[in-house]
């Protein structure tokens, strides 16, 4: 029924499965993403922690914490209305990716999706929220030369190089900060373009630094 986008169905489903048989633990799991799909994100989340207390076997895997942070993440970019709900849900979620780094530290993956969480809480990018844990995932994705030319990982290196190169020109307006921004934004995005040559937004940002 996920497959016919039939969600209603699908969870009155799995809800009566896990009803009839609690040890289906792996029930919950696929009625979190039936919820998901749904976009009824509190009840994603609830039944994805139920299925991880039960989940003693595997003892909570990494990737368990890693599909709850990006529920939770998607939650809170549906809570943008809400500063209050959109933060609970991303500081649940930065929660959640902070073990993934923990338990596997050589994964960017989880330097990654902390970024994003915080940039999601710092839209204006006025406190730089993600600035540090952008830095960190290039610190992981340095250590292996390949992570370059991997269609995904350069896809990460591009979205690092393009924030932290904005977030320094947003600092080309305060005078003492001015110079070592300026350095800073062209070393970001001339990296950018080492890997995305064709990208014209960063091509004409560049020009604009120069006329500062």
């Amino acid at each position: 029924m996920l497959k016919e986008k039939k969600y209603d169905e699908a969870i009155a489903q799995y809800e009566k499965a896990y009803e009839l048989d609690n040890t289906r633990t792996d029930v919950l799991k696929v009625l979190s993403d039936a919820y998901e799909r749904n976009k009824n994100y509190p009840k994603a989340i609830e039944s994805y922690e139920k299925y991880m207390e039960a989940d003693t076997a595997n003892n909570q895997r990494v990737m368990d914490y890693y599909m709850l942070g990006q529920i939770c993440y998607s939650a809170g970019q549906a809570a943008m209305d809400s500063v209050e709900l959109r933060d609970m849900y991303l500081i649940k979620a930065d929660s959640m990716f902070d073990v993934v780094v923990k338990r596997a530290p050589t994964d960017y993956r989880g330097y990654l999706w902390r970024a994003r969480a915080a940039a999601v809480r710092d839209p204006e990018l006025k406190e730089g929220l993600a600035e540090p844990m952008y830095k960190e995932t290039l610190t992981v994705l340095d250590q292996d030369p390949a992570n370059r030319e991997k269609a995904a990982t350069k896809r990460a290196y591009i979205e690092a190089y393009k924030y932290l190169g904005y977030y320094n020109y947003l600092q080309t307006t305060t005078p003492s900060k001015r110079n070592e921004a300026i350095a800073a934004t062209k070393d970001y995005w001339n990296k950018m373009l080492e890997l995305d040559p064709q990208n014209t937004e960063i091509l004409e940002a560049l020009k604009t630094l120069d006329t500062l």
